[in-house]
């Protein structure tokens, strides 16, 4: 089952630029070390993480191509059991 992507816009204060934020896996990004997910000692997480900065709102609905992102959305889940049953022989 996938879920569906999750996406917010927001305007910096500082510097009035708009912020596109998608909740992607921590793994897919590079956060949590996928090796540890595999034997079972972490758990993928999503997180909310900046994709994209620009100066128009319309710009930054506008360029979302949502397909790569897809992907990196989905959480990392693997069987444990059977991974370490397949690396133990």
């Amino acid at each position: 089952m996938m879920n569906e992507l999750k996406t917010d816009i927001t305007k910096r204060t500082h510097d009035d630029k708009w912020v596109l934020w998608a909740k992607l896996s921590a793994v897919r990004v590079g956060l949590e070390d996928k090796e540890q997910v595999k034997v079972g000692n972490k758990r993928d997480y999503l997180t909310w993480i900046p994709i994209y900065i620009t100066t128009s709102r319309v710009e930054a609905i506008a360029d979302k191509d949502s397909g790569w992102l897809d992907k990196l959305g989905q959480v990392y889940t693997v069987n444990t059991k059977q991974y370490k049953d397949a690396t133990s022989i």
